[in-house]
C-alpha cells in the first residue's frame, strides 16, 4: 500500500473511531458582538478569553461552553483619542497582556497594559503609550518566578519610512518600569519586525533584515536585566519582504518560522532546535492563502497552520487550518486539513484541558459577527470540510550573524485606564 492510500485508510479508521463521535466540533456566535479583528487565548482554567476589534473598540470577552451568556471588558478610549484596537494579547500568570494602538485624529501612537484574570471583568485596566505608530506583537517572561521581576517585550512600528523597533518593558515594582528600546539594525532604512516568541532560553524575533530571518536572543539570568545586554544569533532565512514570518515554540527548545516566498504557491515551515536550523518543509498549493496564525498541541505534538487569503491580494472566501506533526520531517507527507467555507478565521489556540481540541476566532464573511470554532484535529463533522494537502521536505541552508545592540532606556510608570462591565448572549450555531 502506497503513502496515499495508507494516509486514507488511516483518515477513514479516524472517522470510526468511538471517541471522535463525541461532538468534537462547535461554533459558539457571540450575539450582537460584530468582529473584524480578534485574538484567542486559553486561561489556566480553561475558559477562552478573546479579544476582538470593531468599529474603533476593543472589547474582551471570556467565555464559559457551559453557559449561554459571556462576561466582557470593553475597553474605554485614552483621553484625547476616538479609537483604539488591540493588536494582540498573552496570559502570564493570570494577568493579561495587551499591545495595540490608539488615534488622536489622523494620529497613531503604539499601547500596551494589562490587567488581572481574577475578578474579571470587573477589574484594574493599566496602559502606557509608546512613541510610535503602534505595537503590533508582544510576549511575557520572567527570570525568577519568587520576585517582582518581569519582562513584557514588544515589537513596535515607528511609519511607513522608518525602522520598526523592539522593547524590552523590565518591571522594577508594581505599576513601574524601565523601558529599554531598541531599533537593532541601525544601518537598514526599512527594517521590520514581524513576531516575537519565548522559549525556554531565548527571546526569538521574526525580521525582515536580510531578506528575512530570525534573532535569537539570550534569555537574562540576572533580574532586571534588559534582554539586549545580552548575546543575539541571527539566523538567514532569504525570504523576499513580501508577507511576515511567523514564530511558535513547540517544546525541547524547537522552535518554527512559517513564511511565504513571493510569487511562490507553497507554505514554507522552518524548525530550530535551539539557534540551529535543522528542518524545513513546505505545503504545496496555497497560492491564494498565506500565514495567518500557527499553535502547537504540546500533548499530541501536533503543529496547526491557520492560512487565509490576503484581503487586498485574493477574493478567497475560505480559512484553511493544516495539521502537521514532527513525523513529517524525515521526508514529508499527506496533511489533514480542515476548511471553513465563507469564514475568516483570524487566531488559533490549543485547548489544553481537551487534549486533541483547538478553538479559533473569527467571523462569518457575511454577517461578521464574532464566532469561536471549537475543533479536533483528527476529527470533521458538520461545521468544517475534510481536506487534504501534502508538505515536501526541503534542503536545510544555514547562514549565521551576530549584529550588534545599541538601546536606550528610561523609567514609566502605568496609568488606569477606564473600562466597562458588560455581558453578552451565546449562541450555538453548528454542534453541540
Amino acid at each position: 500500500m502506497n503513502t496515499i492510500k495508507r494516509f486514507f485508510a488511516l483518515a477513514t479508521l479516524v472517522l470510526l473511531l468511538p471517541g471522535c463521535l463525541e461532538a468534537q466540533e462547535k461554533t459558539t456566535e457571540v450575539l450582537n458582538l460584530s468582529d473584524v479583528t480578534s485574538i484567542v487565548r486559553e486561561t489556566r482554567s480553561g475558559l477562552w478569553l478573546v479579544c476582538n476589534n470593531s468599529s474603533g473598540r476593543s472589547r474582551f470577552t471570556l467565555v464559559d461552553e457551559s453557559l449561554t451568556s459571556a462576561d466582557q471588558l470593553w475597553l474605554d478610549y485614552v483621553d484625547g483619542t476616538d479609537s483604539m484596537r488591540i493588536n494582540d494579547f498573552e496570559i502570564f500568570r493570570d494577568t493579561v497582556y495587551f499591545c495595540g494602538q490608539i488615534w488622536y485624529g489622523d494620529d497613531s501612537y503604539g499601547i500596551w497594559g494589562y490587567f488581572p484574570l481574577n475578578g474579571f471583568p470587573s477589574v484594574d485596566v493599566y496602559y502606557n503609550d509608546v512613541i510610535g505608530v503602534s505595537c503590533h506583537k508582544l510576549d511575557v517572561f520572567s527570570v525568577d518566578t519568587t520576585t517582582i521581576d518581569l519582562h513584557v517585550v514588544l515589537l513596535g512600528h515607528m511609519g511607513d519610512i522608518d525602522p520598526d523597533f523592539v522593547i524590552d518593558e523590565v518591571r522594577l515594582a508594581p505599576n513601574f518600569f524601565t523601558e529599554n528600546k531598541s531599533y537593532i539594525f541601525d544601518n537598514v532604512p526599512l527594517m521590520f519586525f514581524y513576531d516575537v516568541e519565548v522559549t525556554d532560553l531565548h527571546v526569538a524575533i521574526s525580521t525582515s533584515a536580510d531578506n528575512g530571518s530570525v534573532l535569537f536572543i539570550n534569555k537574562p539570568t540576572t533580574i532586571g536585566t534588559t534582554i539586549f545586554t545580552c548575546t543575539i544569533t541571527q539566523d538567514i532565512l532569504n525570504v523576499p519582504k513580501i508577507g511576515i514570518i511567523l514564530l511558535e515554540y513547540c517544546k525541547n527548545n524547537y522552535l518554527v518560522a512559517v513564511y511565504k516566498y513571493k510569487s511562490i504557491r507553497d507554505i514554507h515551515l522552518f524548525g530550530f532546535s535551539t539557534t540551529t536550523p535543522l528542518d524545513h518543509l513546505s505545503i504545496d498549493g496555497t497560492e491564494d492563502l498565506w500565514p495567518r496564525d500557527v499553535k502547537f498541541n504540546r500533548a499530541k505534538d501536533d503543529l496547526d497552520l491557520l492560512a487565509t487569503p490576503l484581503e487586498w491580494f485574493s477574493r478567497g472566501d475560505s480559512s484553511m487550518i493544516y495539521h502537521l506533526n514532527y513525523s513529517l520531517v524525515a521526508q514529508g507527507g499527506p496533511l489533514f486539513c480542515h476548511k471553513y467555507r465563507d469564514h475568516k478565521l483570524n487566531s488559533l489556540a490549543w485547548l489544553s484541558t481537551r487534549d486533541k481540541c483547538f478553538v479559533a476566532s473569527g467571523h462569518d464573511i457575511n454577517q461578521h459577527y464574532l464566532k469561536l470554532y471549537r475543533y479536533q484535529f483528527d476529527y470533521w463533522g458538520e461545521c468544517t470540510e475534510e481536506v487534504f494537502s501534502f508538505a515536501r521536505k526541503q534542503d536545510v541552508v544555514e547562514h549565521q550573524k551576530k549584529p550588534q545592540i545599541d538601546f536606550y532606556h528610561y523609567n514609566i510608570q502605568m496609568l488606569e485606564l477606564e473600562s466597562r462591565d458588560m455581558n453578552n448572549p451565546l449562541k450555538v450555531t453548528c454542534g453541540k
